[in-house]
């Protein structure tokens, strides 16, 4: 079932679990596949999903600036932004919110402070991770100097890339911030999500990478 709920600025997409499962599953795991275009019936995976989902809201994204999407199964799994038409990736033509519930979301919106002041920025790229323990995946450059231009945009901002990327850091950096960009791996274990991580710079004594349940118990006094 695709539920859609649609005002001015938002479009809500509520995905819960039916005959797509294969294919977001699919996409979950093979996104970097999707990426070079594996074909899917004369589509990328990407392609086919979007026909599949956003095709029937097309009319309300065309105005909104926002999608926010609370997902159920495997959609947790899916990197959304990657749909796309023959043109254009998703996340290119509308922000994206990840929401736990449609009520959270709203509540959430609801309190929001009518005005703000200007954002404190933690902004991390291309952590220097374990690389003998995770030996299969590869430096992000490019996330490197994206957090280089993010940054940049933020006059109040900490930007932690490579070796000074530490868990410490991060965590110092991220109760006084407002707004937290992270671009470096993420490991996610499906079988035990409590062990899913960020990995992080592994001159940090204590760790190199913050698990779910310590992201969980971080204390985001400056959060939205």
């Amino acid at each position: 079932a695709l539920l859609v709920a649609a005002t001015s600025n938002f479009v809500g997409m509520c995905v819960r679990q039916n005959r797509t499962d294969a294919q977001l599953d699919q996409l979950g795991r093979e996104a970097e596949v999707v990426a070079a275009a594996q074909t899917y019936r004369g589509y990328t995976q990407a392609e086919a999903l979007y026909e599949l989902l956003l095709r029937p809201i097309e009319d309300h994204l065309a105005s909104a600036r926002q999608l926010v999407i609370v997902g159920d199964g495997p959609i947790h799994r899916v990197p959304l932004a990657l749909l796309r038409t023959k043109d254009r990736y998703l996340i290119e033509r509308v922000g994206i919110i990840n929401a736990l519930s449609a009520s959270a979301f709203l509540a959430a919106e609801r309190n929001q402070p009518a005005a703000r002041g200007p954002s404190d920025a933690l902004v991390v790229g291309n952590p220097a991770y374990d690389r003998e323990l995770f030996e299969g995946l590869r430096p992000l450059p490019s996330a490197e100097r994206e957090a280089a231009a993010v940054a940049a945009l933020y006059p109040r901002r900490t930007l932690l890339t490579r070796q000074e990327a530490t868990r410490t850091r991060f965590v110092e950096a991220a109760a006084v911030s407002s707004v937290i960009h992270f671009g470096g791996h993420a490991v996610i274990d499906i079988d035990t999500p409590d062990r899913s991580a960020l990995l992080l710079s592994t001159t940090d004594p204590e760790s190199s990478s913050l698990t779910a349940p310590h992201i969980a118990r971080l204390r985001l006094t400056r959060a939205p």
